[in-house]
């Protein structure tokens, strides 16, 4: 809660500096003026992205072995991002609605849950192929700072990790429980003088990679699925790209193409890499930063930020809310009977069963 209440705060001082440079009243007129058919496009692309989503789990369910309607996995994913937002765990509380559901269905939970570990890593490692562009497209203008390269490093750690893991667990399953079993001891010394509290689950971290190692032996008799995932993460931040691009038409901003990509590179970056859940404010921020710092006029950034983000963030946050609390009803899209919950959050990651 700390941390979205910083980000709050770093937005509102994004919308003061605006006014306080005595150019609300041009950064209004910037926003009546917008060409609201690309606005209606750029829905358009992200509902296409949503579509895209929900192919990628369908492939990623298949090649495990598992039976899901679309429409179920598509509200299973956007359910998934509204509770990594108000129960952020480093995004295991958003695999435990795969894994309940999964539960529920009478399916695997541990195949469940390799399929949600499985997305995050090809998500981020398609981002690496348009990172390492837009880097390269900041050290050709001289726009390239350190924070840019420390969140780049960051991002670069956080896929090697994923991949170890997925690597290890495949290989060695038991090693990998033991791994981050001490991982999760070791991080909890070195936060519990801040925090005065475990942070993370030893218990939790020991299950969790049990069920990764049982799941992934799926896998490595379908090693063509690999290369198909990778296409599919580098497609996914295609649809994203080009809802920045129909925001930036909408509103009339000039867009060469090294500004786009530098853009998106930086706006899904803090996305990722932030001290806040779903980079809210830092993105907006970071957004609007880098394309001031590109020659585009402090309004015209703000409106491309707050639009982009609302479309990309705030809009499918709210979306999974509604997902949340619909998917008890669509059981029966799998030939199963509904069944209502005492709650509406999916249970603790320890009590989900391998």
């Amino acid at each position: 809660m700390r941390r979205i209440l910083v980000a709050l705060l770093l937005l509102l001082g994004l919308m003061f500096l605006v006014g306080h440079q005595g150019e609300l009243q041009r950064f209004v007129q910037v926003l009546r003026s917008g060409d609201w058919w690309f606005v209606a496009l750029a829905f358009g692309f992200q509902a296409a992205w949503f579509a895209h989503v929900a192919f990628t789990f369908d492939w990623l369910y298949q090649a495990l072995g598992l039976r899901e309607h679309r429409l179920r996995l598509l509200l299973m994913a956007l359910s998934m991002n509204f509770v990594n937002m108000v129960a952020p765990t480093a995004g295991v509380s958003g695999m435990a609605v795969f894994a309940s559901e999964a539960r529920d269905q009478g399916q695997s939970t541990a195949k469940a849950m390799v399929a949600t570990t499985l997305y995050i890593f090809f998500e981020h490692l398609g981002f690496l192929a348009v990172l390492f562009l837009g880097l390269w497209v900041l050290v050709r203008r001289g726009q390239l700072t350190w924070v840019e390269i420390s969140a780049s490093a960051i991002m670069v750690a956080i896929v090697a990790g994923l991949g170890s893991m997925l690597y290890l667990g495949a290989r060695a399953g038991r090693s990998l429980a033991v791994f981050l079993a001490w991982a999760a001891r070791r991080i909890n010394a070195l936060v519990r003088p801040l925090l005065r509290r475990d942070w993370l689950s030893e218990a939790r971290a020991h299950q969790f990679g049990h069920d990764l190692s049982v799941g992934l032996k799926a896998l490595r008799a379908n090693p063509r699925f690999v290369g198909l995932l990778t296409l599919m993460g580098i497609g996914s931040k295609m649809w994203l790209m080009l809802v920045l691009y129909a925001v930036f038409r909408a509103f009339h901003v000039p867009l060469s193409p090294g500004t786009w990509v530098a853009a998106f590179t930086v706006a899904y970056l803090f996305l990722v890499v932030s001290p806040a859940p779903g980079g809210v404010g830092f993105v907006e921020s970071a957004l609007t930063v880098a394309l001031t710092s590109f020659y585009i006029p402090v309004e015209d950034a703000v409106v491309v930020a707050l639009v982009y983000r609302g479309i990309t963030f705030w809009i499918p946050l709210l979306l999974g809310f509604v997902a949340l609390r619909a998917l008890p009803w669509t059981r029966r899209l799998n030939g199963a009977h509904p069944r209502p919950r005492a709650a509406s959050l999916p249970p603790p990651p320890d009590e989900v069963e391998s």
